[in-house]
């Protein structure tokens, strides 16, 4: 009897799985997405260091509810390589919103701790672009296209767009929508409010992006003030050492002329002889310290290469660190 007991109660359960499964289809067919979401939320559970990157996005009910929805997930390389597929890898790629489920590229490299939580925002503000009605849509598309046109000269955000562009043909305004809530601190008033839904302070998360981004920036800028330093000096260098041979060659038959001069009688006095003695001397004092002068300069130009070399190793870890896709190997 007792074994017999289980086999109902077994059936039972699976029952019960099935009805609650088909409820939450039915739920979303019945009253739309928003109910939908509340029930996959409730049965998400974040890992603790999901949990900690969560913790950092200070989210409206709303903003949780859909995020919890979207069951994100923190993944290393080989985990995000299978759930985020990119066929233009010409940029670093830190997450993914693929069928309605939000992944996060763990970013190892302490220094860009920002990351992780401005891309969940960004994928964030995927899911709920996704979810807005035609007409909601439409306006935010007009409000996301109006502040598009105050920040299309800013070379970060020119070259982002230019990669969606090319990644994701058509989806521009979705990828400004999440663009200009994690990346622009001062927007249109009625865009501000569109974004309060999601997040409690927008202002912290665009804050932890300018932070994210000032690594980058202070190598970048770094680079650049190096690259023109060496470029001018590798113009002016060989004309001034030029300069300087030219100098000591003159400087070195002078004094030839004058010790043949002072051999064979040709002054007629010693304090003539002092004079132009005192002139080659003051000369050859003048052409040392010339000497000792580019040399140092070349000094500099090597130890401003050796930087420049070590801040493009340093450019190349930091890209490596934060782009979750592996490069496709080559063909033999």
């Amino acid at each position: 009897m007792t074994h017999v007991a289980k086999r109902p109660k077994r059936l039972l359960s699976t029952l019960v799985g099935l009805v609650m499964i088909g409820g939450m289809a039915w739920a979303g067919l019945t009253y739309g997405p928003e109910l939908y979401d509340a029930a996959v939320a409730s049965r998400y559970q974040p890992d603790s260091a999901m949990q900690a990157v969560i913790d950092q996005l200070e989210l409206t009910d709303k903003g949780r509810q859909l995020l919890y929805a979207s069951q994100p997930q923190l993944q290393d390389k080989t985990e995000f390589n299978k759930s985020c597929k990119s066929t233009e890898r010409t940029a670093a790629i830190l997450g993914c919103y693929h069928l309605r489920r939000i992944y996060v590229y763990n970013v190892q490299n302490q220094e860009l701790t920002n990351a992780e939580p401005v891309t969940t925002a960004h994928e964030l503000l995927h899911a709920a672009y996704e979810r807005l009605g035609p007409s909601e849509r439409q306006r935010i598309d007009k409000l996301i296209e109006a502040e598009y046109a105050k920040i299309k000269t800013n070379p970060v955000i020119a070259s982002m767009v230019k990669y969606y562009d090319q990644a994701e043909p058509g989806e521009r305004n979705n990828e400004l929508h999440s663009i200009i809530g994690t990346q622009i601190g001062t927007i249109n008033s009625e865009l501000e409010q569109h974004y309060s839904r999601y997040f409690r302070n927008r202002a912290a998360i665009v804050a932890r992006s300018d932070a994210y981004q000032a690594v980058f920036d202070k190598v970048d800028q770094e680079a650049k003030a190096l690259s023109k330093a060496i470029n001018q000096e590798a113009t002016q260098l060989p004309t001034d050492q030029a300069q300087y041979k030219e100098m000591a060659e003159q400087l070195s038959a002078d004094i030839k002329v004058f010790n043949a001069r002072a051999q064979n009688g040709g002054f007629r006095d010693d304090a003539s002889f002092q004079a132009a003695r005192k002139k080659l001397l003051a000369r050859q004092r003048a052409l040392e310290a010339q000497r000792l002068a580019i040399n140092q300069r070349v000094e500099i130009y090597n130890a401003k290469i050796t930087r420049l070399n070590a801040l493009s190793v340093r450019a190349n870890e930091l890209n490596q660190s934060i782009n979750g896709i592996e490069q496709p190997k080559e063909q033999v």
